[in-house]
């Protein structure tokens, strides 16, 4: 059974199994990820705390998605405070697409 993140540190204990399990060194994946060296090694242990860009860093270096799922626990403890919008939702209507780039400048041509 798969373990459920709630947190940071449940974040950080996913980068942790998944950079033992393919034996990368964290100075490796500082390298692949692109995040300045020694990054990795602050946040594994908690110097750091992964902020959004690291997270999106970390996930494509190790090959991580994250799927989310409704916390039934959570939601339990929260579902009285929620209160409902008063207005409608509207579906996104796409505009149509501009003939021209934005900003281009036209030119009348002789």
């Amino acid at each position: 059974m798969q373990k459920m993140v709630r947190n940071t540190p449940g974040i950080v204990d996913v980068f942790r199994a998944r950079i033992q399990e393919l034996g990368l060194t964290y100075e490796t994946v500082d390298l692949l990820s692109g995040l300045p060296q020694n990054y990795t090694a602050k946040i594994m242990c908690g110097m750091k705390r992964p902020g959004p860009i690291a997270i999106d860093a970390l996930c494509g270096t190790l090959a991580i998605a994250f799927v989310p799922v409704v916390d039934e626990n959570q939601q339990a403890l929260v579902r009285d405070r929620w209160v409902p919008r008063k207005r409608p939702l509207y579906e996104r209507t796409t505009l149509p697409a501009s003939p021209t780039p934005h900003g281009a400048l036209l030119e009348e041509q002789d």
